[in-house]
């Protein structure tokens, strides 16, 4: 990728997650209210904070169930499906404790996740069709 064509991107980049935010801001306090009570889990057994779920929300067209990265879907045996688009979310970056607990976020970047709807097994086993997510 040149320059020119990462300067690009970056724009791009800026300007979706721009349009993401005014998107969520132009909810009414009750929708806002509403969504922030959804939870939504990663694959890696984590919960999504409520700003996270806003901006998944705002961006697909069905209520995701739990979402992951492409890596990280690839690691638990399941591949993105070919044509699928992801939901971007921003993640902080910043030092961590002892626990590996982030203490104060410095900075944040972007990250796309898919939902679990939006792969399917790289062993050819049937699909899931009831995930289900265990908090242990």
């Amino acid at each position: 990728m040149t320059k020119e064509e990462k300067q690009i991107y970056k724009q791009e980049k800026s300007a979706k997650i721009k349009a993401i935010r005014e998107k969520i801001l132009s909810l009414s306090d009750q929708e806002r209210e509403a969504l922030s009570a959804i939870s939504i889990p990663t694959i890696e057994g984590r919960f999504l904070s409520v700003h996270n779920v806003l901006m998944i929300v705002s961006q697909f067209p069905f209520m995701p169930t739990v979402v992951g990265g492409f890596k990280q879907w690839m690691k638990a045996g399941r591949s993105v499906k070919k044509g699928e688009h992801g939901a971007v979310i921003l993640f902080p970056v910043g030092p961590k404790d002892d626990q590996g607990n982030l203490e104060d976020a410095e900075k944040f970047y972007s990250a796309t996740v898919f939902d679990i709807s939006q792969t399917e097994s790289l062993s050819g086993e049937p699909e899931v069709k009831n995930y289900q997510f265990s908090s242990n």
